[in-house]
């Protein structure tokens, strides 16, 4: 019985051979290169105050928040003078950045015995087999009958055991008819203080418990807060919380609420209204039958203070506990005449809407203009926080250093029952000297409209961030990205062997049958294990052998004898195993004949088959030694994973670089590169540009080549006067940073300053304008990577229309976009890299020059340049540089008049 594969199956037998080929390297380098996860459980402990009489109570709360499986394990430890009781737990779950975080809260309220302070230890916390603590907290406690310290944020006083939930006594914030711990439904409506200041913020909570969502939503009418200023406290929060032993879905709104007037105010209660269900009105009789069911609060008295008097005259309105004020100008160096702008920042967890304007003072020779204001306002932790931004518009008109007054702002802190003061911190700019006319020398101010741009300058330096670029060469350049861009080549070269194996697997049935007898054996004998008859049983391994033997010879099965049998094991080299086999043929005949079948009953269980399957096994082991493997695509696999792994740990060695003096220095020890930076910048803001200089200089000497480096080397050039420098350093910055509009800016402003100004500027026609500007849109190791990122998508649709056979329509419009793409990339990294690489340029560093038709002062003239002209940089010779401009626009000068870009 001769089994063979078709076609189809070959081909997706064939294809899925090469993907695990391709999958196991692939998996490989992701694991090497994707990060290990770090845990981020964070755990705390904080109690509502510190300080307490003898016999009042602490709430103290036990988070736990983060990624994590489990369920903490949080135990509180006796204290000595405590009374500790638990007062459940509250567990809520989001999903963020595809990650599940699990926020768990326990919470417990200690009450002192004796008038002794006490420490709550710190806690260990088991998370995940991961242990945790938090820290330890001090508690002060105050003889019996003493004002405790009032409480931050006060929690929900459902189910506390605290005095006031006591039966003797009426429980604030939930009347009967709104429920209570126990029942399957039951509402609250608390308020953090029921004491307060006018313009005080105070927090309104509204509760609703239920263990069970109902059918049908209920209706919510809040409460009326007649009095006070309302602001609603968003997001509606939900959460689990266990009262009185059950756990409860509890959904919360909070409320800022700000009293307008003293005196005693009423917030009314509010309301929950579940209709009636279908369930009910179907089975209930028309006596039970009594409408919707209606839920709702007490009223709570908030007692309102008025402010004390006298106030201040200056005093705001605000009624706040944390004020803040800061202020800030957008530069520190301005022109006489050009604007300043100015922003003071005010925030407060008060209430903002009544604020009239800050009082801001601006000394003499400075005039000051309205621009825009902002009021936002956010929450935080539960209660409302505002921020009021104002910015104004400074025009200096004296020169020197401009400091202004600090701006002041009083309010009333409920929290000390007194009357402070916020103050910013004073700013300061310094007025350099400017040929601008002032714009209106009167002395009010005007609109923001009158302002007129009276001047162009330097856009200012730039900041160092956390790495500064020392790589010199450009990344097409490394041998890594090489390895990266062969890849797909090496990949594409694999495939094609890969199918063409395939195909001569599919025009060679012979071969086919050859490799595939030792899998149709074992089916044989598989199928064969199924029966219960022994003479089946040596039926079966007799045809697993001779058609095992037929198949490796191409021959009829029915054709095979015991001799042919032997003979092939025998030439095999494994004549042992050729006997074993033909005793096992001669078995089975016997069985089958009519002969001694005691003889051969060891032979009749499924041992006797095993033995077959792993006889066979052992010839055709003997089999592959004798023939030549193909090693073809086994060598393509690993040259592939070598090229892979070398892209990935590839990097390109720091090379010698180009200073701003022409001269090749390395990466020298020294300080910090982005110290250096730092520190020029401090002087260049000061004034003192040459100290600025020097320290750009010595980082650049660092081994240094970042655009921010260079941009801010050419900035001091620029301001020293030395225009042709300033070119060098921002052509080298545009070149790393091209889409920077500051670099671009600045470039264009020293070009305007130079005196062969009608040389350096052109006109490009409109279509290689946008062309040339789409090729400076990246730089060069951007478009590299572009390159890469193209390369590879057409590598895989090469080999997917390989795979198939055949073009269709979307996959002919993907290659032809894929190639048009390449082509593009190809051609621009080309470009730019003969434009960056082979093509150099060079700039004028002095202030004029004769330019020589020969390298010696004994040639003539031939024309003369000026500084910061840009040149073409053609050759030295004899420490005289080649330049030219254009066409017969060829000459010589000396070389250290020129610096070269590159």
């Amino acid at each position: 019985m001769v089994s063979s594969m078709d076609p189809r199956s070959l081909n997706r037998f064939c294809a899925y051979r090469a993907s695990l080929i391709w999958l196991v390297p692939t998996v490989l380098l992701l694991v090497l290169c994707l990060p290990a996860p770090a845990a981020a459980v964070v755990c705390t402990a904080e109690v509502d105050r510190q300080k307490v009489a003898v016999g009042d109570q602490i709430v103290l709360t036990v988070s736990v928040q983060g990624a994590f499986a489990g369920g903490p394990d949080v135990v509180l430890p006796s204290i000595v003078g405590v009374d500790v009781r638990s007062g459940g737990t509250n567990q809520s779950f989001s999903f963020v950045n595809n990650e599940v975080q699990a926020s768990v809260a326990y919470t417990f309220y200690l009450r002192p015995t004796i008038e002794r302070g006490f420490t709550v230890p710190a806690l260990p916390i088991v998370v995940d087999g991961r242990e945790y603590k938090t820290q330890p907290i001090t508690i002060e406690v105050l003889p019996a009958g003493t004002q405790s310290e009032p409480a931050r944020g006060s929690p929900d006083p459902v189910g506390a055991p605290s005095p006031s939930n006591s039966p003797n006594q009426p429980r604030k914030g939930r009347a009967d008819s709104a429920g209570g711990p126990g029942d399957e439904v039951f509402i609250s409506t608390t308020v953090d203080k029921e004491r307060v200041y006018v313009g005080e913020q105070l927090v309104l909570s509204f509760k609703y418990y239920r263990q069970s969502n109902p059918l049908d939503n209920p209706q919510y009418n809040p409460s009326r807060t007649e009095g006070f200023w309302r602001e609603d406290l968003p997001p509606e929060s939900h959460y689990r919380r266990t009262v009185a032993g059950r756990n409860y879905l509890v959904t919360e709104i909070k409320y800022a609420l700000f009293p307008t007037r003293s005196g005693e105010l009423v917030i009314e209660p509010a309301e929950l209204s579940f209709p009636e269900d279908l369930f009910s009105r179907f089975f209930s009789s028309r006596r039970r039958q009594r409408g919707p069911r209606i839920l709702r609060t007490d009223p709570i008295t908030v007692n309102v203070l008025p402010l004390p008097t006298p106030q201040p005259e200056n005093f705001s309105g605000i009624v706040a506990n944390r004020v803040t004020l800061a202020a800030s100008v957008d530069r520190d160096s301005v022109p006489r005449g050009e604007p300043v702008g100015l922003k003071v920042t005010l925030n407060a967890n008060g209430f903002l809407q009544s604020l009239d304007e800050l009082s801001i003072e601006v000394p003499d020779g400075v005039r000051l203009h309205d621009a825009t204001s902002d009021l936002r306002k956010d929450t935080a932790r539960g209660v409302l926080l505002s921020r009021y931004a104002v910015e104004k518009v400074l025009v200096p008109s004296q020169e020197g250093n401009t400091e202004l007054a600090p701006v002041s702002l009083s309010y009333f802190d409920p929290t000390r029952g007194q009357y402070e003061t916020a103050r910013s911190r004073g700013v300061s700019f310094h007025v350099t000297p400017s040929d601008l006319p002032v714009a209106g020398d009167e002395a009010s101010g005007f609109l923001r409209t009158e302002i007129a741009r009276l001047g162009n300058d330097l856009a200012f330096v730039h900041a160092a961030g956390e790495r500064l670029r020392r790589r010199q060469a450009p990344l097409v350049a490394s041998w890594g990205w090489w390895a990266v861009a062969l890849s797909p080549l090496l990949a594409l070269v694999f495939v094609r062997l890969a199918l063409n194996r395939r195909q001569q697997l599919l025009r060679d049935p012979v071969g086919t049958r050859r490799r595939q007898a030792l899998t149709t054996a074992r089916r044989v004998l598989q199928d064969a294990r199924d029966t219960t008859e022994p003479a089946a049983r040596l039926s079966a391994a007799a045809r697993a052998i001779t058609g095992f033997v037929a198949d490796r010879c191409d021959r009829l099965p029915a054709a095979l004898s015991t001799a042919d049998v032997e003979q092939y094991a025998t030439a095999l080299g494994c004549e042992e195993t050729g006997r074993k086999l033909s005793g096992i043929l001669v078995s089975s005949d016997q069985t089958r004949f009519g002969g001694a079948v005691d003889a051969v009953a060891g032979d009749r269980d499924v041992d006797a088959l095993e033995r077959v399957a792993t006889l066979l096994a052992e010839l055709e082991k003997a089999a592959n030694r004798q023939q030549p493997s193909d090693r073809s695509l086994r060598l393509w696999s690993v040259a592939t994973l070598i090229v892979a792994l070398v892209a990935v740990g590839g990097s390109e060695p720091v090379r010698a670089q180009e200073t701003g003096t022409g001269t090749a220095v390395g990466p020298a020890p020294g300080p910090d590169p982005i110290r250096l930076v730092a520190e020029g910048n401090r002087a260049y803001t000061d004034g003192d540009i040459e100290a600025a200089l020097r320290k750009y200089q010595h980082a650049l000497a660092q081994g240094v080549n970042d655009a921010v480096l260079h941009y801010n080397l050419g900035n001091a050039y620029a301001r020293t006067g030395r225009l042709g420098k300033a070119i060098v350093c921002y052509l080298r910055a545009e070149r790393l940073d091209p889409r920077n509009q500051d670099i671009k800016t600045n470039l264009a402003w020293v070009r305007a300053h130079i005196r062969d100004l009608e040389l350096s500027s052109g006109q490009l026609p409109p279509v290689v304008a946008q062309l040339y500007g789409l090729g400076r849109s990246l730089s060069l190791d951007q478009w590299s990577v572009v390159l890469l990122l193209v390369l590879w998508p057409t590598a895989v649709l090469i080999a997917w229309t390989w795979y198939r056979g055949h073009v269709d329509y979307r996959l002919r419009r993907w290659l032809i976009t894929c190639a048009a793409l390449l082509t593009v990339a190809i051609a621009i990294v080309g470009w730019r890299w003969y434009d960056e690489r082979v093509r150099n340029l060079a700039v004028v560093v002095v202030n004029g020059v004769a330019v020589r038709s020969g390298p010696a002062e004994s040639f003539p003239v031939v024309f003369e340049i000026h500084d910061g002209l840009t040149l073409t940089w053609r050759g030295e010779r004899d420490g005289w540089s080649q330049v030219g401009l254009g066409g017969d626009w060829v000459g010589w000068v000396p070389g250290g008049s020129v610096d070269q870009v590159r």
